[in-house]
């Protein structure tokens, strides 16, 4: 009968496979991994975050990044001072595979909400005063542009005949959420009301509005251009 070995434990498995060099090469490899998962959840968060969840998502794939860095260092300082171990490997390898998943989990989603064509613009019209005496306030917003992009809404008014004046224009820029948004205030109201002009990327949009129906939401009319 031959002399029995000892069992070895789970944790030590990783050590009958190589050395301290072979779990330091590994470690510094899956550390480099969970190094580029971080950087890409800060690209994502800086440059595609435009969303609570889209931020929630790359946050948490800097954070697995982070803590794959600091699980594979961990495990090659420990190669280096003591008996090495695999299970630090390991927990940094799942924490990158992980991290990567949200990452790309993350891009898709931005991808699905990133604005395209912009929504009809609305308008939210008021009258104040008396006859002789308006007072008109236009609050218009454009939902699903691109950030940056410009709204530009301007009032007109009639002088009864075929020509127009303006009374007033607005330029916006579109928020980090593709919306843009402007109030425009004018007492040149006659009793044929205005029209409301809004030209946005891709779409110019007017709509006349009367005096008697001033107090409404309404969805202006848009072609393409």
């Amino acid at each position: 009968m031959g002399e029995t070995t000892p069992e070895q434990r789970p944790e030590d498995l990783g050590s009958s496979a190589g050395g301290p060099g072979h779990i330091g090469v590994t470690n510094a490899v899956v550390g480099l991994f969970g190094v580029a998962v971080t950087v890409g959840g800060l690209w994502l968060a800086e440059r595609r975050a435009d969303t609570t969840v889209t931020e929630v998502l790359a946050g948490l794939t800097v954070g697995l990044g982070v803590l794959a860095v600091a699980a594979a260092v961990f495990g090659a300082v420990r190669a280096l001072t003591s008996r090495p171990r695999a299970a630090s490997t390991v927990m940094a390898a799942g924490l990158s595979v992980l991290g990567l998943v949200l990452g790309a989990v993350t891009g898709l989603v931005a991808a699905y909400d990133e604005p395209g064509t912009p929504g009809h613009p609305q308008a939210n019209v008021q009258l104040a005063g008396n006859p002789g005496n308006w007072t008109l306030t236009i609050q218009v917003g454009t939902p699903g542009m691109t950030p940056g992009d410009v709204m530009d809404a301007q009032v007109f008014g009639s002088d009864g005949g075929s020509s127009e004046f303006s009374l007033g224009r607005s330029l916006t820029h579109a928020d980090g959420s593709g919306f843009a948004t402007t109030t425009l205030v004018t007492t040149q109201v006659n009793d044929e009301g205005v029209r409301l002009a809004v030209l946005v990327p891709g779409k110019d949009c007017s709509q006349l509005m009367p005096l008697l129906n001033a107090t409404r939401i309404v969805a202006l009319s848009c072609k393409a251009k």
